[in-house]
C-alpha cells in the first residue's frame, strides 16, 4: 500500500478526532454556563407574546420550535454544534426568523417590572418565576455574555439569559402582572435609608405587608425569594436591610436553604446589575439569620432537656434508696444515668462548636 493512499486516511482520523475533541470540549462550557445560572430568574409574557396563546402558560413555556414536536422537547442542547447553536441563539436574540429553542429570562425582577410598565402588550400580563435547580435537566441555562466562549458571534444582552427546552414543572409559577400594582405605588413612595422616625417605620411596614401578601400568590417553594427580590428593589440602609432579613427569616424557607453548603449558588453570574446582587446578598442574610435562630433554639432545648433529665435523675435516686434497690441493680440504674447525660452533653457540645445541623444529630 503506497503512501500516498495512507495519507488522507491519517487525515480522517486526525479531522474526527479533532471533532469528537471540540465536541467534548463544547458540552463542557454548556455545562460551566448553565451551572453559573441565579437560582431563581423571572420573564414576563401575555397570550401575545410570540404571536401564538399556545407559547406561553401559567402551566408552562414552550418554544416555537417545540410546539408541535413532542420528541424534540426533551432533546439536549449538546447534540447541536456550535454553528448550530449560534444560528439559532442570534435567530432568537435578534430577529426571530428562525422557529427558537430558547426562552428568555432576566435576573433583574425591577427591570422585569419596568419593561411590562413601558412594554406594548397591555392585558394578560404575566410576571413568571424559575427555580433553576428544579428544572428538567434538558432545561440547560444560558447567560448571552457567556455565550461567546461557544461562539463570539453570538450576540449578548446583560440582562437576558436563554433557557433551552419547553420551561414546566414545580419550579415554574407565574401569576398576572397586576397582581403588583399595589406592592409598586408602596414601593415606590418607601425611604429605606433610615428607620428612626415614626412615619418611615410605618411605611416600611406597609412595604413589608405588600411584598407579603404579592409573595404568597407564587407559594411556598418562591415565597422567601419572591420577598428577597421585591424588599431589594431598592437600595436600603444596613439597619433597615437586616430588618428586612429577620422579617423574611419567619417564612418557611425552602429545606435545602438551610441544610445544603451553597444553596443559592454564591458563584452565579448575574453581571454588575446592583438590584441583582442585592437580592442574592439579601436571601443569604435570611439563611444566616435563620440558622442563627435554630441554633439558639436548639441550645435552648438542649439545656431544657437538660434540666428535666437531671430532675428525672434526681426522682429516680430517690425511689431506689426508698426501695431500697441494691447491689447490681442500683449500679446499672447509675450507668444508664450517667450515660444519658453524657450523650446529652456531647450534643449541646456540637451544636456549640458546629452549629444546628439536624440531620447531623442522630
Amino acid at each position: 500500500m503506497s503512501k500516498q493512499s495512507i495519507a488522507p486516511r491519517r487525515e480522517k482520523r486526525i479531522q474526527k478526532s479533532q471533532m469528537v475533541d471540540d465536541a467534548t470540549l463544547l458540552r463542557q462550557q454548556i455545562d460551566s454556563i448553565s451551572a453559573q445560572a441565579p437560582r431563581y430568574l423571572f420573564r414576563i409574557w401575555s397570550s401575545q407574546s410570540g404571536g401564538n396563546a399556545r407559547f406561553n402558560s401559567t402551566e408552562r413555556i414552550i418554544p416555537h420550535a417545540f410546539l408541535e414536536n413532542d420528541s424534540d422537547a426533551r432533546s439536549m442542547i449538546h447534540h447541536l454544534g456550535r454553528t448550530q447553536i449560534a444560528y439559532l441563539a442570534n435567530g432568537h436574540l435578534r430577529s426571530g426568523h428562525v422557529p427558537t429553542v430558547f426562552s428568555s429570562w432576566t435576573q433583574s425582577l425591577p427591570q422585569l417590572l419596568s419593561w411590562a410598565r413601558s412594554g406594548g402588550h397591555r392585558y394578560g400580563r404575566y410576571i413568571a418565576v424559575i427555580d433553576t435547580t428544579m428544572l428538567d435537566p434538558c432545561n440547560v441555562v444560558l447567560y448571552t455574555p457567556l455565550m461567546k466562549t461557544i461562539s463570539n458571534t453570538i450576540v449578548e444582552f446583560p440582562y437576558e439569559y436563554l433557557i433551552y427546552g419547553v420551561v414546566e414543572g414545580p419550579g415554574y409559577k407565574a401569576i398576572p402582572f397586576e397582581e403588583f400594582a399595589e406592592f409598586i405605588k408602596v414601593n415606590r413612595a418607601s425611604d429605606r435609608s433610615d428607620t428612626n422616625y415614626p412615619h418611615q417605620r410605618e411605611g416600611l411596614s406597609e412595604l413589608v405587608d405588600k411584598a407579603s401578601q404579592l409573595a404568597k400568590l407564587y407559594g411556598k417553594t418562591f415565597e422567601a425569594a419572591i420577598m428577597s427580590h421585591l424588599l431589594t428593589m431598592q437600595p436600603a440602609s444596613r439597619a433597615t436591610t437586616s430588618m428586612l432579613a429577620s422579617n423574611i427569616a419567619q417564612l418557611r424557607l425552602p429545606e435545602d436553604w438551610l441544610r445544603e453548603a451553597d444553596p443559592l449558588r454564591s458563584g452565579a453570574n448575574v453581571g454588575t446589575y446592583p438590584e441583582a446582587v442585592r437580592a442574592l446578598d439579601m436571601m443569604q442574610r435570611v439563611i444566616e439569620v435563620a440558622k442563627g435562630e435554630k441554633t439558639v433554639a436548639a441550645r435552648e432545648s438542649a439545656a431544657s432537656e437538660t434540666r428535666t433529665a437531671a430532675a428525672l435523675d434526681e426522682i429516680c435516686a430517690q425511689k431506689a434508696s426508698q426501695q431500697k434497690v441494691g447491689g447490681e441493680e442500683a449500679d446499672l440504674a447509675r450507668n444508664r444515668q450517667a450515660q444519658a447525660r453524657m450523650k446529652r452533653m456531647a450534643r449541646q457540645l456540637y451544636i456549640d462548636m458546629i452549629g444546628w445541623r439536624p440531620h447531623e444529630l442522630v
